[in-house]
């Protein structure tokens, strides 16, 4: 599946995987996220993206990182992390600005999950691999 098909399902795929992977990872992060923090995950994925030949990585925010029993996927418990389209371009500009090589490509996915609560929305951060020979590195430390 192109990761841009369909991104609900992607979700739920990524949800129902048995642990996270070195290119992907779950943060609540239901109110925030730590600037720095942040950084440190996107520079980790991209390198690790490259590392294991993946197209991307993905940071996902607003669900749990740890499955439910009964239902096999991680619980959604919603993001308020960066909403709306300002927000979102000014946390990918923070990135960009923050990483080097500049990683200036990650794709802002909000989606909003029927299932919950109204306003409850997963924040899914697709970030493009570093490139090759070329690890990324928040702030100047890898």
């Amino acid at each position: 599946m192109n990761a841009d098909d369909d991104l609900p399902a992607l979700l739920d795929a990524l949800r129902a995987l048995p642990a996270e992977t070195e290119w992907l990872d779950f943060k609540e992060a239901k109110q925030n996220l730590d600037g720095d923090d942040l950084g440190w995950y996107v520079s980790a994925l991209a390198n690790e993206a490259n590392l294991c030949g993946r197209r991307c990585a993905w940071l996902v925010l607003g669900v749990k990182d740890q499955r439910d029993r009964a239902t096999g996927l991680r619980p959604v418990v919603g993001s308020g992390f960066r909403r709306g389209a300002a927000a979102l371009n000014e946390l990918k500009l923070q990135l960009a600005q923050g990483t080097a090589p500049s990683v200036a490509s990650i794709q802002a996915v909000e989606i909003d999950r029927p299932e919950c609560a109204t306003g409850t929305r997963v924040l899914m951060l697709r970030i493009p691999p570093a490139p090759r020979g070329m690890p990324v590195g928040w702030k100047g430390h890898f």
